[in-house]
């Protein structure tokens, strides 16, 4: 089972490399105990595991210090008084009468293979793989198409767990879009609190697309697959942009200017810095875009979301919160208007 596994994992695109902690073909030796027949000859089982235990597979007893390093003490038969299943002659047990009793007579060894190491998971017996992403695929992806192979390979009866940073990557994947929601949220109210408007933090929040937008459209290019930090980190960048023309347009509309050119004036004058900041941003970013060596899929992979998100956010930017301005702040100078016809 767990080589059709692994030939399965190699054959998806999503899975570059695959290997599996479980080994078969290591010799074993079985004892089986006649549990009767030592009781019949008074002879304690704890003293026939513990024989059988110190001299075939030993025991550490003490350890000692010599020229500063410490050595341990263990207890073992010599190799030609354990080497083959006729070693049990030379061992003997004592039974409750004092009389040692041979070995061979209450134990019966064949020989046997199994795996080199049984590992645990949960207490549970388990196999460990160890996978890793392939080029262009996220490791979420490849979670994904491992949880399909297994699945489609193992028989029932068989569950799939992950360990390590891929079981916190699981368990939070579910949080994800609430963490997300929670973060715009907070932003909303922060912008809201330094506009004093529940409607114009929405110009600012309606242009955050764009750059999500670049940023994919990079990825898809160079064959990328993005992050949850790198859109985030795309959101607050271009949520910056756009605060900048929305509070200079605001600042112009309250000194007596219309919505139109209030979100104009804004685009003009805010250019020259919304440039030079997205330009030294973007060439700061080039390096992450550009990585190479040990280590470098998950730099690049943020550089380039980055580095197309800004640049797709800069371009279109300066065009789509004008806009938006206008269309928000339109509708917010009606509604006053509509108040002031009322009262």
């Amino acid at each position: 089972m767990v080589k059709k596994i692994t030939a399965a994992a190699k054959e998806r695109p999503e899975i570059d490399e695959v290997e599996a902690d479980f080994e078969v073909g290591t010799p074993y030796a079985d004892f089986t105990v006649d549990e009767d027949k030592a009781k019949l000859l008074g002879v304690n089982l704890s003293d026939v595991y513990s024989t059988l235990q110190v001299n075939f597979g030993g025991e550490e007893v003490n350890d000692f210090v010599r020229f500063g390093q410490v050595y341990k003490v263990i207890v073992q038969a010599d190799t030609p008084f354990r080497d083959g299943m006729e070693a049990l002659r030379f061992l003997f047990v004592r039974n409750s009468d004092g009389v040692m009793v041979p070995l061979d007579t209450l134990v019966k060894a064949k020989r046997s293979s199994g795996p080199a190491n049984i590992s645990r998971y949960d207490g549970v017996r388990s196999v460990h793989f160890e996978v890793s992403a392939g080029d262009g695929y996220s490791s979420g992806e490849a979670m994904d198409a491992m949880e399909e192979v297994v699945h489609g390979a193992a028989p029932s009866g068989f569950q799939l767990a992950w360990s390590g940073t891929s079981r916190h990557a699981r368990e939070a994947q579910g949080e994800t879009a609430m963490l997300l929601l929670l973060s715009l949220v907070f932003v909303f109210l922060c912008l809201t609190f330094i506009y004093e408007s529940w409607r114009l933090p929405w110009a600012v929040l309606l242009s955050v697309p764009v750059g999500i937008g670049g940023a994919l459209l990079s990825e898809i290019i160079a064959q990328q697959s993005g992050s949850l930090y790198m859109q985030i980190g795309i959101l607050l960048v271009v949520a910056k942009n756009a605060i900048l023309i929305v509070e200079f347009a605001k600042q112009r509309q309250l000194n007596g200017a219309s919505v139109i050119r209030a979100a104009v004036t804004a685009a003009k004058l805010r250019l020259r810095p919304i440039l030079m900041t997205s330009v030294a941003f973007i060439a700061g970013c080039l390096p992450l875009a550009l990585a190479d060596g040990a280590g470098s899929g998950a730099r690049s992979n943020m550089g380039i979301a980055v580095v197309g998100g800004m640049s797709l956010a800069t371009l279109l930017g300066v065009l789509v919160v004008p806009v938006l301005y206008m269309v928000v702040a339109g509708k917010l100078k009606r509604h006053r208007e509509d108040k002031e016809d009322i009262s």
